[in-house]
């Protein structure tokens, strides 16, 4: 039964990929442009900030740069001296045309730091349409566009599914991409996505609150931003309270493209911990928790395999050899289907201005030649198994000190209801 349900899931999630995303195509977008409706349709952006991040000048610019005819730009930061200020201050000197508010301070109504550091700003949108973004997302005139499109059909709720480049700034520190960004790649195209996608299709709306777009008169009618400050998962409660509601919620076919900076293996697994105690404590999901054992990677199928094959002789040892290297198969087209459904920022298109490429998630100007292609595919191929492996050892973790998280160099204790 558990070999079972681990390959209903693999092969919906394949399924569910190629039905939801689509490739980027950079003309049409730009010929969408002429509708009518985008210009009565405006869009209130919503930028958390806190402190510097070494890309963020670079993910910030990507919204100065937005084509779309009618969106204004809010930046929430907690103190008017965050350093996150420096950036916005300058980009508002380049481009001076953008619509920018800068909401400085915090409501103090809840525990979900990112929901206080919003709920100033949300107070001054304008537009009934809100795009909320981390500060580690860019955003792409294709990405505004087809949430806007999914809201105008009738949709209140529409997020992207999480995924992940690396821009034109970042300095590889191994092959294209750091080694903790690889990781981070093969966890979205897997551990996360394999939930996500079937979730979505078949049980409930899933949620990850990296960047979504919000209809906000629908949300007040559920009582506003401030109903999820009492929650550290305020993106799943969001989406069942939408739900509940009988509102539409939708993903959009572009993925959500955080900028991964080079950062290592160590903070990876920080991250991998600090989201599965969240789960296991949150009533939510935490009956889930065991479950996903059996999703998360090929392991705990694979040893179910050998389990019948060598003990129990009820299947060929066939079936145990293979199963590994199927799994990783399917594994490796869910990645190339994300990276298909990138669409990138217009100073990062490929344009006689640039010449930059997509070359194994970062977006590049260097040509690199089959040394470094050769280079790239062995350390996916390790990294994939890596992170098969090391799934066990973030659970491990995480079960220590059980009603604590570390987030922002904060600790926050984790509510049931959380």
């Amino acid at each position: 039964m558990c070999v079972f349900i681990a390959w209903v899931f693999q092969i919906l999630h394949l399924f569910c990929t190629w039905k939801d995303t689509q490739r980027a195509k950079y003309s049409a977008v730009d010929a969408r442009l002429e509708r009518k409706y985008y210009s009565n349709s405006g869009v209130s952006i919503l930028k958390p900030l806190n402190g510097m991040l070494p890309t963020l000048e670079e993910n910030l610019e990507s919204y100065f740069l937005l084509e779309y005819p009618l969106f204004e730009l809010i930046f929430c930061v907690a103190e008017k001296n965050d350093p996150a200020l420096e950036i916005v201050n300058k980009l508002q000197i380049t481009f001076p045309n953008v619509a920018v508010v800068i909401s400085v301070g915090t409501d103090e109504g809840g525990d979900n730091p990112k929901v206080q550091n919003l709920a100033t700003g949300y107070k001054q949108t304008k537009y009934d349409l809100i795009w909320i973004a981390d500060a580690n997302i860019v955003a792409s005139d294709c990405a505004i566009q087809d949430m806007v499109d999914k809201c105008v059909d009738g949709a209140r709720l529409v997020h992207q599914i999480p995924w992940g480049v690396s821009g034109p700034s970042v300095e590889p520190s191994s092959g294209a991409l750091s080694l903790g960004s690889m990781l981070v790649r093969w966890y979205f195209a897997t551990a996360h996505g394999r939930p996500y996608t079937v979730i979505n299709n078949l049980l409930c709306s899933c949620v990850n609150g990296m960047s979504n777009m919000i209809s906000k008169p629908h949300l007040e009618k559920i009582g506003g931003l401030n109903v999820f400050a009492n929650h550290l998962a305020e993106d799943s409660h969001m989406g069942i309270a939408f739900d509940k509601q009988g509102y539409e919620v939708a993903m959009s076919k572009y993925t959500g493209l955080q900028n991964l900076g080079a950062f290592d293996i160590s903070n990876y697994i920080d991250r991998r911990v600090r989201w599965a105690r969240l789960r296991m404590q949150t009533d939510m999901t935490s009956y889930a928790s065991p479950f996903e054992l059996i999703i998360d990677s090929h392991l705990f199928s694979w040893m179910c395999l050998v389990s019948l094959s060598c003990y129990h002789g009820v299947l060929s040892p066939k079936f145990a050899i293979v199963h590994p290297f199927v799994w990783f198969i399917v594994d490796a087209l869910v990645f190339m289907l994300l990276d298909r459904a990138v669409g990138l920022p217009q100073k990062w298109q490929d344009k006689s201005n640039n010449n930059y490429f997509f070359d194994w998630g970062r977006i590049s100007d260097k040509p690199r030649g089959i040394y470094f292609f050769i280079i790239n595919l062995f350390q996916h191929y390790v990294l994939w198994i890596f992170r098969e492996f090391i799934g066990v050892y973030i659970r491990f973790k995480a079960l220590q000190n059980t009603d604590t998280i570390k987030w922002g160099g904060s600790n926050y204790k984790i509510n049931k209801k959380d």
